[in-house]
């Protein structure tokens, strides 16, 4: 167990310096540009080779660091804490998205993001990466109601 908790911390840390590269991008003046789509590729490319990793996983390693970065920071403490997964955080951070464009398109309160993650987060911690799953894709859809 306490290598899993190792593992869990490192993967926040990964997440960590992949949102401060995503930080780095925008500062750069990527994030409203016409060039931005090719950059950002090159970019998930440049990760993904690095890492010998398919560019795909790399490219959702880096939406999901953005997310926990911008709006979900109790799952990155979580995930920190070793009381999560990697696996469960992936879903969270899907299921999410759903959440956050509710938010942002105005038929969610503000307050949706934090009740969501903490909802999460609780259930996470007791359920299996693909348990988890399947309720944090119910759950959005639930609240939309």
């Amino acid at each position: 167990m306490r290598t899993r908790r190792e593992i869990a911390r490192l993967e926040a840390e990964a997440s960590g310096l992949l949102a401060e590269r995503m930080r780095v991008f925008e500062a750069d003046g990527h994030s409203n540009s016409e060039v931005s789509d090719v950059a950002y590729r090159s970019m998930v490319s440049e990760y993904a080779a690095a890492g010998r990793l398919a560019k795909m996983t790399t490219q959702s390693a880096f939406a999901d660091a953005a997310a926990l970065d911008r709006d979900f920071s109790a799952v990155r403490e979580a995930l920190r804490e070793g009381r999560l997964t990697p696996s469960h955080v992936r879903e969270i951070c899907r299921a999410g998205a759903i959440v956050r464009e509710a938010v942002m398109n105005g038929t969610a309160g503000a307050d949706a993001l934090d009740a969501f993650a903490e909802a999460a987060v609780k259930i996470a911690e007791a359920d299996s990466p693909a348990g988890h799953a399947r309720r944090c894709r119910r759950w959005p859809r639930r609240s939309r109601r």
